[in-house]
């Protein structure tokens, strides 16, 4: 039931997954750079808002997966706009010129 869910070809399940994966790798990072930090002293990046620029990076599986191996354009187009928003998002808040 859940593989046929996903194979979809939805803008809305597109959305729903670019919005959901980001935030669970975000959590993997946060609670990875809070290991390294209590057992080395050492952050896994040099700033903390850079973890949210990275967590977008995860959002390019599920984009290569839906516009090149299932042909589903509307869930890839989806995930890509969801991204696109996270990263000019991520440029608003921390980038200072």
């Amino acid at each position: 039931m859940i593989s046929s869910f996903f194979k979809k070809d939805n803008f809305l399940l597109g959305l729903l997954i670019g919005i959901i994966l980001p935030v669970i790798f975000f959590g993997i990072l946060w609670g990875t750079d809070l290991l390294l930090f209590s057992l080395f002293h050492v952050h896994l990046t040099r700033q903390s808002h850079y973890l949210y620029l990275l967590s977008t990076a995860i959002n390019v599986l599920p984009i290569r997966y839906y516009l090149v191996n299932t042909k589903a354009e509307k869930s890839g187009i989806g995930i890509l706009v969801i991204t696109i928003i996270y990263i000019l998002t991520y440029f608003f808040m921390f980038y200072k010129a």
